[in-house]
């Protein structure tokens, strides 16, 4: 870890906090500069769980892949790896879902990285 810790890196927040002050999301940021943040929805994929199992009552209605949903589904992911079940329909189904929410969560961050500065207001 730390030589990955080591590397250059830019800290997209301090140039959020320098635009527009305060403490603002990330997601903020690309909503005000029309920076396309696609959810993926765990419907979509045929992994046999439901996020009402573990999410609090205010995300349970949510048809988005949570943050906090990444443990929950990770760990059956692994779950599965470990007792090598790697070719059932769940195991991939869970793949794709991790995989297609890192590139839905990671993808709008390089845009935003390509748009500074970001207009102070």
């Amino acid at each position: 870890l730390e030589p990955l810790l080591a590397l250059p890196h830019v800290d997209l927040m301090d140039d959020v906090r320098e635009a527009w002050g305060g403490h603002r999301k990330l997601s903020w940021a690309c909503d005000r500069l029309g920076v396309d943040c696609p959810e993926t929805a765990w419907a979509d994929y045929e992994t046999g769980i439901d996020p009402a199992e573990w999410r609090s009552y205010g995300d349970r209605g949510s048809e988005a892949v949570l943050n906090t949903d990444v443990p929950e589904f990770g760990e059956r992911y692994l779950a599965l790896a470990s007792v090598d079940a790697r070719e059932t329909l769940t195991f991939r189904a869970i793949r794709e879902l991790l995989t297609d929410y890192a590139a839905a969560d990671v993808a709008p961050l390089f845009e935003l990285a390509d748009r500074r500065p970001f207009p102070v207001e």
